[in-house]
Order: structure tokens, then C-alpha cells, then sequence
């Protein structure tokens, strides 16, 4: 009991990999193991960042991570040319990859650029067009509310000048069109993707409004933000019964918005929201669901708004 017990002063690591066996805890060295993938396909210019930062990556694949690093590294400031960016496909992305790793790619342009990107805004770095003079298009279900049956109007003017007629129909996707029917005292805002921020316009607080997109885990979120601004807000088709109904017409959705559910979404949207989650195939894109339903979805719940004014 008297003999003295020789305790190490430190440990001598010569590699990461060693660190992570040493802690021997199974979350440790399975973040290991997935930073030691990311940085396999990562340039290493971004590998310091994306470990100091490694919230923006734990919740998506790691082929997404690993496509944002490669636009980050061949992107160059002004390559939008006044483009949206959800139109720069000449870097292999889709539409909504900008959006949906708006944060991540900045971070990554932050490194490249010493905080440029940041600095400037991500449109203004890469001279995209910014949200405000994102052109939506508007669309009459009532022949002659309008001047023309379409017009554009950008997201900032609906926020200060109202639409005329009493209820309002926002669609996510604008190839929807041809599938609305015509309703008596109704116009539709079509291609509003993530630009909803001029839902908060007051002219809207008190007319009825429906919102329709895409049944997967980022049109959820849109309708989350739309119902932010506007609790009364009401869904259409975009619930379990026609997801379930249209199942065959169900794609895999690469990335999810979030691992959690909006906070604004009630409670069959949120189990919706979760179901998407757990699916192979989470991905419903509004445009292929049968006319007819769409037709009748509107029409229902134009009657039902109307009774209630």
C-alpha cells in the first residue's frame, strides 16, 4: 500500500485516429469516421472549417457536402450574371441546392474568399438576382380581375400593393397553371418557391389564403414560413391521404429541409413531415397529381371560404 503508482502526465498521439480509439466512446468515433469521409472527398482547403463548423454537415449526406465543396471551389464571384442562382446548373446542381444549403455554401465561400461572400450577401458576391426582384407570376381564376390574364409582379411590390379579388391561391411550383380551375372572386401567385417573405403583407391579414407545394420536407417548410406570417393559412393536398394516393408518383427527396419539423405546421402536417422522413421515396412534386383532384381541392375549399366571410 506504501509503493508508489506511476501516472502518466499525458499521452503522446501521433495521429487523429488514435485520439478517437483512446476516447473509445461510439458517438466520438462515429463523428470521426464521418469527418474522415467528408475530408476524402472534400478539398483541403474547406477541411478546418468543416470541422470547426460540423453542425452545417451532420445532418446532410455526405455527397451533398461534398457537391457544395466542389461549387464552392469552382464557383467565382459575379458567375450568376443577374441568373437566379437556382439556375446555375452548369455546376451539376438542381434547382433547390442553393436554397437549401444557402449556409453551408457561404461558410465554405467565407474560407475561399476570407469572409467576401458574407460580406457582400451571397447574391451580391456571385451577382445573383436577389429575392426582392424575384419575379412571380400571377394568375386569375376569375377572367378579368386582372388587366391580362397572367401578369409578373415581383415578391417586393405584392408586399405594398394588394391583388384584387377576395381569396388568394399560392403555389410553389409555376408549371402548376394549367391545372387551375376558374374560380369566381380568386387569383393565384404561382413560383413563389422560398420567397414568401411578402406574406407578411397586411393587406393579407384578413383575406382567406391557401397554400400548395410540393409534399416533401422543403415545401412543408415553405408552408410553415407562409403560416408564420399568417396563421389562418389553410394547406391544400398536402397530406398523408394523397401522398399515400399518389405513392407510385413519389421520388427520393436527396437532402431534407431539417431532421425536426417546422415549427409552424399543425399537428397531421407535422406526422406528414416525419412519415417523409422515415420514406425512401419522401419527394411528391405538386405538378403530378391528377388535375381533377387538384381541381376539386380548390373548389372545395374556395366554397368553403366563401361561406365563411
Amino acid at each position: 500500500a506504501s509503493e508508489s503508482i506511476r501516472v502518466p502526465r499525458c499521452w503522446r498521439i501521433h495521429e487523429p485516429s488514435q485520439w478517437s480509439a483512446a476516447c473509445n466512446d461510439v458517438e466520438i468515433t462515429n463523428e470521426f469516421n464521418r469527418l474522415t469521409e467528408l475530408f476524402a472527398t472534400c478539398d483541403p482547403v474547406f477541411h478546418e472549417v468543416i470541422a470547426r463548423r460540423r453542425s452545417l454537415t451532420c445532418n446532410r449526406a455526405v455527397e451533398e457536402v461534398a457537391q457544395a465543396c466542389r461549387v464552392a471551389m469552382n464557383i467565382q464571384p459575379g458567375d450568376a450574371d443577374g441568373r437566379p442562382l437556382r439556375l446555375l446548373s452548369e455546376f451539376g446542381t438542381d434547382t433547390k441546392f442553393f436554397e437549401r444549403n444557402r449556409s453551408l455554401l457561404l461558410t465554405l465561400l467565407d474560407q475561399r474568399f476570407d469572409g467576401e461572400a458574407s460580406r457582400l450577401g451571397l447574391e451580391s458576391f456571385l451577382d445573383a438576382a436577389t429575392e426582392g426582384e424575384h419575379w412571380l407570376l400571377v394568375h386569375e381564376l376569375e377572367r378579368g380581375l386582372l388587366p391580362f390574364p397572367q401578369l409578373r409582379v415581383r415578391g417586393s411590390d405584392l408586399f405594398s400593393r394588394s391583388l384584387p379579388g377576395r381569396h388568394l391561391l399560392i403555389i410553389e411550383n409555376e408549371n402548376c397553371h394549367h391545372l387551375l380551375p376558374e374560380v369566381r372572386g380568386a387569383v393565384a401567385v404561382l413560383g413563389s418557391g422560398f420567397n414568401v417573405g411578402w406574406t407578411s403583407a397586411p393587406w393579407l391579414v384578413d383575406r382567406p389564403v391557401a397554400y400548395w407545394g410540393d409534399i416533401d420536407t422543403w415545401g412543408l417548410r415553405i408552408l410553415s414560413d407562409v403560416r408564420r406570417a399568417l396563421p389562418h393559412v389553410q394547406s391544400l393536398l398536402m397530406d398523408r391521404g394523397t401522398f399515400d394516393h399518389n405513392i407510385d408518383k413519389a421520388v427520393a427527396e436527396p437532402t431534407p429541409a431539417s431532421l425536426t419539423p417546422p415549427e409552424f405546421l399543425n399537428s397531421p402536417e407535422t406526422l406528414l413531415y416525419l412519415r417523409l422522413l422515415e420514406s425512401q421515396r419522401g419527394r411528391l412534386e405538386q405538378e403530378f397529381i391528377d388535375a381533377r383532384t387538384v381541381q376539386q381541392a380548390i373548389l372545395d375549399w374556395a366554397t368553403q371560404a366563401a361561406s365563411e366571410q
